[in-house]
């Protein structure tokens, strides 16, 4: 499930059914950027057929691009930095129009590079958030929408001291997916 979840994710299948944590405003602002050339390039599922590959983009930012053998998805993403955490925050491509009913949403990782040659990605743990958001009443800044995704709400400050906050507790995010440089 969590190879799935990655997958579903970041090839930008929000309107999938469950498992999905989202969030409604970004991880970074403008003064915690960070661009790291390293990633430019090509990077493989160690264990799996995802191909994720990081481009050069404006200001600061990436095109990055997923494929798998059934879909494929060109994404915005943005490197941060919480904590010690690095985080990528990915959205739908900048800069292109979306129907306006449909929100851009946020998926959140946890980068790790082992390497130059070696990254992990890790995405919000589905099944913590999802327990929390079902409480009664809900802990702020989490909801589950109707198609059962755990969306986060907490504007960009909370958000990111919510994750400072939580991830000394080892349970923020899942299970990190491996990918080697092609």
């Amino acid at each position: 499930m969590r190879s799935a979840r990655l997958s579903a994710l970041l090839l930008g299948s929000v309107l999938a059914s469950g498992c999905l944590v989202v969030s409604l405003h970004p991880v970074y602002d403008d003064r915690f950027i960070v661009f790291d050339p390293v990633l430019i390039g090509s990077w493989q599922e160690v264990d799996g057929e995802t191909t994720v590959t990081f481009e050069r983009a404006e200001w600061r930012s990436y095109h990055v691009t997923v494929r798998s053998s059934r879909e494929l998805a060109r994404l915005s993403g943005r490197l941060t930095t919480v904590g010690n955490l690095t985080l990528l925050d990915v959205t739908p491509v900048d800069g292109v129009d979306v129907d306006p009913m449909l929100l851009p949403v946020h998926g959140i990782y946890r980068l790790t590079r082992e390497s130059p040659d070696a990254l992990a990605l890790a995405d919000l743990d589905y099944e913590q958030l999802f327990g929390l958001a079902r409480l009664l009443p809900a802990p702020d800044g989490l909801v589950v929408d109707s198609r059962r995704n755990v969306v986060v709400t907490h504007p960009t400050r909370a958000l990111r001291a919510w994750i400072e906050a939580a991830e000394p507790t080892g349970r923020l995010f899942g299970e990190p997916t491996a990918f080697e440089r092609k």
